[in-house]
């Protein structure tokens, strides 16, 4: 019983490795395919609108003329190279429609393309499925804008003291406050709007666009800063006692003694 259950088990692969090559050779038969490029408009799965051009794919050197159909009409016949039709989907009736493509060769074999299919939107059917994929994406880019800035806010409350070593060797690396002229670690969730990065100082506690800086442009900010706190905490010296009754006796005149 086993032995006919191996042999059934062996002959069932055998059919299915026989099967295969052939289905790969059907695949292949076709020498001419069309394709749909959107030019201008909606498109979204099946679902277009707009302008389009249909092509047809192959060895176009053996083609004698290529007629375009729309579920199964005549829609436009071309006898010359590049075989392509353009059209809008406005001028036919919204709905799903199949393209496809009946190739003649010089050689008189006709070749009929697999039809595409395509559902054609109407124009305020298209828009409303434009707004419904725009004000989500729009709703999520503000949302993440404001997490960031909180986030921001929040981590650059306490702003680092003048002069202590920061570290730049993150991925972001450091930035330059335009505003400030200090150096500052760039954070991670500050806001990549491509001319820059979107981001709180965490000296000034303004928004700026900062970019990367390099080593030497944040080392001279970085001295610029040490030496900007030095002059600021430079203690001033006390006037001593002797002075003080010099410059007192000024006011003193010989009258008074």
């Amino acid at each position: 019983m086993k032995k006919w259950i191996i042999v059934g088990i062996l002959l069932v692969l055998c059919s299915l490795l026989l099967a295969t090559p052939v289905s790969a050779q059907a695949q292949t038969e076709q020498p001419y395919r069309v394709s749909l490029r959107r030019d201008f408009g909606y498109g979204a799965g099946m679902d277009i609108q707009g302008n389009m051009t249909l092509s047809l794919k192959g060895d176009e050197s053996a083609v004698k003329r290529v007629t375009f159909l729309l579920d199964g009409e005549e829609l436009f016949s071309k006898e010359s190279a590049p075989f392509t039709f353009s059209f809008t989907t406005d001028d036919y009736p919204s709905g799903v429609h199949q393209l496809s493509a009946r190739v003649e060769t010089t050689d008189g074999q006709t070749f009929t393309t697999d039809a595409l299919t395509y559902n054609f939107l109407s124009r305020q059917a298209a828009s409303q499925s434009t707004r419904g994929i725009i004000l989500p994406l729009l709703g999520l880019t503000v949302g993440i804008a404001l997490i960031s800035w909180l986030l921001q806010y929040l981590t650059s409350r306490k702003k680092p003291n003048s002069g202590a070593a920061v570290s730049y060797n993150g991925f972001y690396g450091g930035a330059v406050c335009p505003k400030c002229s200090r150096p500052f670690a760039r954070s991670f969730f500050g806001m990549n709007l491509v001319v820059g990065r979107l981001e709180r100082c965490p000296h000034c506690g303004k928004w700026v666009m900062s970019r990367r800086a390099s080593l030497a442009e944040l080392e001279a900010a970085a001295e610029a800063e040490r030496a900007s706190a030095q002059t600021e905490e430079t203690p001033v010296e006390p006037r001593s006692e002797l002075k003080e009754m010099l410059d007192d006796s000024r006011y003193y005149s010989p009258d008074d003694r």
